[in-house]
């Protein structure tokens, strides 16, 4: 490690201790992130220069390697040329003899390498981080002059040492001989390492992996499935350091992996990833599953970095769905996890939430698809959720809780935006992070972690001048307010303990003040900005809907979560309008339709009720002696009585101008009209006689509803079927014959059908072809073929006619449209001694304003059609009667 490297890390170590100084007040938590993350600089300036030195170790070898295998080139290269020259560098009179001695050295020399080979052979089942030792110090190690190399090397000097025997070039069977155990020791140099004891080993195996990692060619994906297959077998029984040392290769692997956006090895990390966490979390040892969860949270913080971070990640149809494999077995077995795991661990709960989501998010953003990780979203709510529980468990199994820890999960103040998205993708990021913030609410709400609640949402979010970023953070503030109230004071169902904690947080003197400056900060939004009442109202609705309580043993309940938030959302608004002094604010914010159903007299005693309750939980006001029930009712129901009923004044007058009674009148005679010439064959119109009269209509009916098709095609045929039948029947024009199947079966009647010439028939369908009756199809067909079916309904009756034997004549369709007359008791409340006029709320009038009010908003409709009917024969139609 050089100076410079010592330096920066001096540097960072001063830049804690200042801000360690600065910071006196600092809470335990905030000085623990801040050692963390001084700690995670260091680290990489550790590892940097760690690289470089491994680096340099490794160009040494390279080189070192370069140099024997120049000096054996120049060695064999001499003893060729001397042996041209005829120069020996032995002077000897019978120097063959020495060659062949020589050439038998040099073969017994060679076998060296066998035997070094055999003492290896110890580890050739034994390997490190998936990488075989044998393997390593036999081919890899020795990076040109492996020993298969230097084995063929060796065998090939033999050769070439008898053929230049045989063509006495004894200098070069010397050079031979040198370059021979030039050759053995270079093996025996590179295997020394092997028996230096394992530390050593793996150091060098260690150093070689980094490597590969870092050139990140095409063995990678091989190295990491090895690696990984390693890890598992290993994990289990790892310590802490050699953990950690495997989770700074893993940490490289993924970092690459993601880099060269690979589908196939991206979907090989996913497998990978799944069992080795899996692996982790099906254990029964609280450490080794603590460390599954430690693994998920190192992938999505290193994969968040390359998808969102890099800004040249653009590789669609990638898909990493690890949470969505591994996020139920995690809830599975937290519980079981020590508490002490989590919080002295590497990483913070909310990072663990924070990087989960932003990667899903921007997953979807590349893929194009806001489903594709709904999976994830949705485990990664229910984990939230369960964090209370689990706190729950881990106090009565009597460990001490560090509740900073858990109470920094709520960055209410930093993270309903990101910088890391887009703003196409943030709605989608602050509404799920909306639901994760209230899902681990829930799950202290429902475990009675007061203090955590009090600590966490209001001594350490409102009561800080925060500025409201987005419609989201509002709604959460509101959301907490609103469930507390619905818990304590509107569930019955809720268990007395969650109900008295839910009081006792509401009455909390802190909660109750930052109560009212959540009042003044929403009315600085509500005027500042765009965003408007409905949506924050619909916003609570959506979440809170979801979180209504049920009894598993009790089937049915009704819902009051319906209705709950909307009265706690009336107040909320009331409570600012009288704060103020201001009823318009009432007015403007008060704009959902649904709220306006509390202006019936039925539904003002419940939130009157809800106005009482909430004001006593929520104000220090022990004071005052005023109905607040009735004065916040007032102060919500005057404005928007006087509104609405202005809203429909104007409405009943717009439509009593634009009202043609004269053309309404022709276009219902014209419907009517149109409706008998389109359905019956025989119709005459004579204005000059007289027959008798069928009442249509005679109804008080809305002016705006009196329109031409005021009568539907089906209301007019039943209303003149109707009036024929029973004038045929009075008259006596219907032959009377039973319809048991006995007497008359579907057969018999497709032939009397025939026979009679009928193609009118009255009546039901059920009424004319019972199920119970067989050859139902035939008289299906033949009746939708040959027949005119009408439907009529008289029980167990049905009537057959011939359309020629009937003739109906129309005299007269009279339309009357009466103004309407006020009955002398009708709306008359005697009480207040005012008419109350039930109009989608109830409308307060003095008689004259009411009479005048129904003047324009309804009218008296009269429909009057003057018929006669004439029948060519005595006996025209049948009528058939099942019941007899």
């Amino acid at each position: 490690m050089n100076k410079e490297n010592y330096t920066k890390i001096l540097s960072y170590i001063e830049d804690f201790e200042k801000l360690t100084k600065k910071n006196n007040n600092t809470d335990l938590t905030t000085g623990k992130i801040i050692n963390r993350k001084t700690n995670k600089r260091v680290d990489k300036t550790m590892q940097n220069t760690n690289g470089n030195s491994k680096n340099h170790k490794s160009n040494f070898f390279s080189q070192k390697e370069n140099k024997f295998i120049l000096l054996m080139i120049v060695v064999l290269t001499i003893g060729f040329i001397c042996d041209k020259m005829k120069i020996y560098f032995v002077c000897l009179d019978d120097i063959s003899s020495l060659s062949l001695t020589i050439i038998q050295i040099q073969t017994t020399i060679g076998i060296l390498i066998i035997t070094v080979i055999s003492l290896i052979s110890g580890n050739m089942e034994e390997s490190h981080y998936g990488i075989s030792i044998c393997h390593y110090y036999l081919n890899v190690k020795p990076q040109k002059l492996n020993f298969k190399r230097i084995i063929f090397i060796v065998l090939g000097l033999s050769l070439i040492s008898v053929i230049s025997y045989a063509f006495q070039l004894y200098s070069f069977i010397l050079c031979i001989f040198i370059v021979t155990i030039i050759s053995v020791l270079i093996a025996v140099t590179n295997i020394y390492s092997a028996f230096s004891g394992r530390i050593d080993q793996y150091d060098e195996i260690e150093d070689y992996l980094e490597k590969q990692i870092e050139l990140s060619n095409d063995s990678l994906e091989k190295l990491f499935i090895h690696f990984c297959d390693d890890w598992k077998r290993n994990i289990l029984s790892q310590d802490e350091l050699s953990y950690k040392k495997s989770c700074n290769f893993f940490e490289k692997f993924i970092t690459e992996i993601w880099k060269r956006k690979d589908y196939h090895e991206i979907e090989i990390l996913q497998n990978q990833s799944i069992e080795i966490c899996l692996s982790c979390l099906n254990t029964y040892n609280p450490i080794i599953q603590y460390r599954g969860m430690d693994l998920i949270y190192k992938i999505y913080s290193i994969s968040k970095d390359e998808v969102v971070n890099n800004l040249n990640f653009n590789f669609q149809n990638i898909k990493f769905h690890l949470f969505r494999e591994v996020g139920e077995e995690l809830i599975e077995v937290l519980n079981g996890i020590d508490n002490r795991c989590i919080e002295r661990g590497d990483f913070d709960l909310y990072d663990f939430f924070y990087y989960i989501l932003v990667f899903c998010v921007r997953m979807n953003e590349l893929n194009n698809d806001s489903l594709e990780y709904n999976s994830e979203i949705r485990i990664l709510k229910f984990l939230a959720k369960s964090i209370g529980g689990y706190i729950h468990v881990q106090r009565l199994n009597r460990h001490i809780i560090d509740e900073p820890y858990w109470i920094n999960f709520f960055e209410i103040r930093e993270t309903f935006t990101t910088a890391e998205l887009d703003e196409t993708k943030m709605d989608l990021y602050s509404k799920n992070l909306l639901e994760i913030y209230f899902a681990y609410f829930y799950g202290l709400i429902m475990n009675c972690e007061e203090n955590m609640i009090i600590k966490s949402i209001f001594n350490r979010c409102l009561d800080q001048h925060i500025r409201f970023e987005n419609i989201y953070q509002i709604v959460f503030f509101l959301s907490i307010y609103a469930y507390l109230y619905y818990l304590g004071y509107e569930e019955s169902i809720c268990y007395e303990e969650i109900k008295k904690c839910a009081q006792q947080i509401l009455k909390n003197s802190d909660v109750k003040q930052e109560y009212e400056n959540l009042l003044e900060m929403l009315y600085k939004i509500f005027y500042n900005s765009k965003i408007k009442s409905d949506d924050i109202y619909n916003l609570l609705k959506e979440l809170l809907q979801h979180y209504e309580l049920y009894n598993s043993y009790q089937p049915f309940k009704y819902s009051i979560m319906e209705s709950a938030p909307l009265r706690f959302y009336i107040f909320v608004i009331t409570s600012i309008a009288d704060k103020l002094w201001d009823e318009n604010i009432v007015l403007e914010w008060i704009t959902m339709d649904e709220a306006l159903g509390y202006l019936s007299r039925e539904k003002a005693p419940y939130l009157k009720k809800t106005f009482q309750i909430t004001y006593d939980a929520l104000f220090n006001d022990e004071e005052r002696n005023e109905d607040i029930g009735d004065k916040y009712y007032d102060l919500f129901a005057n404005p928007l009585k006087k509104r609405e009923k202005n809203k429909k004044m104007d409405e009943v007058n717009k439509i009593d101008d634009s009202f043609d009674q004269e053309k309404v009148k022709k276009e219902i005679e014209k419907n009517i009209k149109d409706v008998l010439n389109k359905e019956f064959r025989n119709i005459a119109y004579d204005n000059d006689k007289s027959g008798f009269e069928i009442d249509l209509v005679d109804n008080d009916i809305d002016t705006k509803d009196i329109t031409g098709d005021i009568l539907s095609e089906f209301e007019i045929k039943k209303l003149f079927i109707g009036e024929i039948v029973n004038y045929l029947k009075q008259y006596n024009y219907l032959e009377e014959k039973s319809r048991k199947e006995e007497i008359l079966d579907n057969t018999g009647l497709i032939e009397y059908l025939k026979n009679m010439k009928y193609d009118f028939i009255f009546g039901r369908k059920s009424t004319i072809n019972p199920i119970k009756y067989q050859n139902r199809a035939e008289l299906d067909n033949y009746t939708k073929d040959n027949c005119t079916c009408f439907d009529y309904y008289e029980k167990n009756t049905f009537v057959a006619l011939n359309s020629q034997n009937i003739k109906i004549i129309i005299h007269s369709i009279d339309v009357q449209i009466q103004p309407t007359k006020l009955k002398k008791k009708s709306f008359y409340d005697e009480e207040n001694d005012i008419y109350i006029y039930p109009d989608g709320i109830d409308l307060e009038f003095t008689k004259e304003n009411l009479e005048e009010y129904l003047l324009k908003k309804k009218k008296n409709l009269k429909i009057i059609a003057n018929i006669s009917i004439e029948c060519t024969k005595e006996k025209i139609g049948t009528i058939f009667n099942s019941g007899k």
